[in-house]
C-alpha cells in the first residue's frame, strides 16, 4: 500500500509554518545579497566535548579483548567556541573553557556577558573587513538593548520607555493606552551583537530558528569532535583540552570550502521549496490561524539530515 513504519519527523512540519517560512526566506534573500556583494561570510557557533568521549567501535581480538577501558559516565566537559569561513578558521578566534557542569544543556554554560566579550574582543578584531557574521538564535547571542515593554510590564516602565523615545503620554493614560502608543511607534529590537558588529563595520545575520543545516560550522564540529573521539586515550579533561588545537587543524581549508558549498546547496533547495510552498500556505491559513508568538518547540540542535550525516563521515584529501 506504500506505507512504512518509521520515526515521525516533526521538524518537517515545523519547516512549513508560515512564520518560519517567512523567517527563512528573509535569511535566504539577505545571504544571497551579501554573496553578490562578495562579502566575507563568517559562521560561528559553540559545541562541547566530554572527557570520556571515545570511539563506539574498536579493534578486538578473538576473545573480545583489546583497546582500553573507558570510565563510566560522560566525564567532565569542555565548551568550545570558534568561527570560520570558506577560507578556513578565523585566526586567533577560538575560545575553549572548562564547564562547571557535567550534565544538562551546554548552552547553560554560556551567557551574553561572556559571549559579547569574546565577540567584541576576540572575534571582531580578526574577521575580514566588512564581514557578514552568521549566528543562530541562542539567547546569549541575542541580548536585547533597551527592551520594548510588553503588556505585562509595569506602568512606570512603559512611561519611561515612551519618554526615552520622545513619545508623549498623559498621566491619565491607562496601560492599554500606553501599550497602544508603544506599538504605534513600531519599535525594532536592537541587539548588543548587532551594535558591536556595526560599530566595527560588520553586519550580523541570524539563521532561521531550527535551521542548523544552513550553518556549515555544524559539519565542522562533527569533524572536530571525531578527531577528539579517536585521539582521546587518557580520559582526562586536561589531555582532551590539549588535543583541541590539533582537532582544529584537522579541519582543512578545503573542508571548510566544501562545507560552505554544501550549505549553499541547502539554501538553494529551500529557496526552490519556499517558492512552491507560498501559494499552498496562503490557502492553508484560511483554515488555520497561526500564532506568530507561539513558542518554538524545536531547537537548533536537532539532528542534521541523512545527507549531512554522510558528509560528516566523508574523508578528505589534505
Amino acid at each position: 500500500m506504500g506505507f512504512k513504519y518509521a520515526k515521525r519527523n516533526d521538524k518537517k512540519y515545523f519547516y512549513e509554518r508560515k512564520d518560519i517560512v517567512d523567517q527563512r526566506h528573509r535569511y535566504l534573500r539577505e545571504i544571497r545579497k551579501y554573496r553578490r556583494m562578495q562579502k566575507s561570510i563568517v559562521f560561528l557557533d559553540e559545541t562541547w566535548a566530554n572527557s570520556h568521549v571515545a570511539p563506539e567501535k574498536i579493534w578486538l581480538d578473538e576473545t573480545d579483548e583489546g583497546g582500553w577501558k573507558r570510565p563510566s559516565g560522560r566525564g567532565k566537559r569542555l565548551i568550545i567556541l570558534h568561527a570560520g569561513e570558506d577560507m578556513g578558521w578565523i585566526p586567533n578566534a577560538a575560545l575553549v573553557f572548562r564547564s562547571k557542569k557535567q550534565i544538562g544543556d551546554y548552552h547553560d554554560e554560556m551567557n551574553s556577558k561572556h559571549f559579547e566579550e569574546w565577540f567584541e574582543k576576540t572575534l571582531i578584531p580578526n574577521v575580514p573587513a566588512n564581514s557578514v557574521i552568521v549566528l543562530d538564535n541562542a539567547p546569549y547571542h541575542n541580548r536585547v538593548i533597551d527592551p520594548v515593554p510588553t503588556k505585562s510590564s509595569k506602568k512606570d516602565v512603559m512611561q519611561k520607555w515612551l519618554t526615552d523615545h520622545g513619545i508623549t503620554w498623559e498621566r491619565s493614560d491607562l496601560k492599554s493606552d500606553l501599550m497602544k502608543k508603544i506599538k504605534e511607534s513600531n519599535p525594532r529590537k536592537a541587539y548588543a551583537t548587532d551594535v558591536i558588529a556595526e560599530t566595527n563595520g560588520h553586519v550580523v545575520l541570524r539563521t532561521p530558528v531550527a535551521h542548523c543545516e544552513l550553518n556549515p560550522i555544524e559539519l565542522v564540529w562533527s569533524k572536530v569532535k571525531g578527531y577528539l573521539r579517536v585521539n582521546n586515550t587518557s580520559f582526562k579533561l586536561a589531555d582532551l583540552e590539549s588535543l583541541v588545537p590539533a582537532a582544529f587543524r584537522s579541519v582543512s581549508q578545503e573542508m571548510w570550502r566544501h562545507f560552505c558549498t554544501h550549505a549553499i546547496r541547502k539554501e538553494e533547495k529551500f529557496w526552490e521549496k519556499d517558492g512552491l510552498l507560498e501559494d499552498a500556505i496562503d490557502e492553508f491559513l484560511i483554515e488555520l490561524n497561526v500564532d506568530d508568538d507561539e513558542e518554538d518547540e524545536i531547537s537548533d540542535d536537532e539532528e542534521l539530515d541523512h545527507e549531512d550525516r554522510i558528509l560528516m563521515s566523508a574523508d578528505y584529501e589534505e
